[in-house]
């Protein structure tokens, strides 16, 4: 199940406004959407475009001095992947809507999953083509070529942009698995 717990206490959370509410069912293995909406004093939320609960509260939606609890709540957490978070000032859906949901897992497309030689173990969504350009790095004789590979990562938070490298001789193994549709 996916809750949502909303407080207008920001001192110790009491979650009066919500404790908490539906926002439907765990999707497995593929794209979900889900919004949580305040139009007035109603609160409203929907699975993929379908109305799940509705709720009233005059409430105040508390301002806390740290960042809201995506996907955890400092006991469980949430084992999957968030493509985009967005908080508006308008309330977008009051009843049943179409969303737009990403492409499930667009052919072409894997994850790249690397265990260093400290068990610890890197994972990338990539593309075949880049894919194969990390199996043909690996694949050479050892002592020709560059020892490290570098990974582009992008965070959607301020269009920020960072380097990842691997040295050759930290990897113990890697896998690829196909996503699919």
């Amino acid at each position: 199940m996916i809750n949502v717990w909303i407080s207008s206490n920001a001192v110790n959370l009491t979650y009066d406004i919500a404790n908490p509410k539906s926002v439907g069912t765990a999707i497995l293995n593929q794209w979900a959407h889900y919004a949580v909406v305040r139009s007035g004093n109603t609160f409203f939320t929907f699975q993929n475009g379908v109305l799940i609960s509705t709720w009233t509260s005059s409430l105040s939606i508390a301002v806390l001095d740290t960042a809201p609890s995506i996907g955890g709540n400092g006991q469980y957490y949430f084992g999957g992947y968030i493509d985009e978070f967005r908080i508006s000032n308008i309330a977008r859906w009051t009843s049943d809507f179409d969303p737009e949901v990403p492409p499930q897992n667009p052919i072409g497309h894997g994850l790249l999953r690397i265990t260093m030689n400290d068990s610890s173990e890197r994972e990338y969504e990539l593309s075949d083509d880049e894919i194969n350009q990390f199996i043909e790095w690996c694949n050479r004789t050892v002592g020709t070529g560059s020892s490290l590979y570098t990974f582009d990562k992008i965070y959607n938070i301020g269009e920020f942009k960072s380097k990842e490298y691997l040295l050759f001789e930290k990897i113990i193994s890697f896998e690829v698995m196909e996503l699919t549709k």
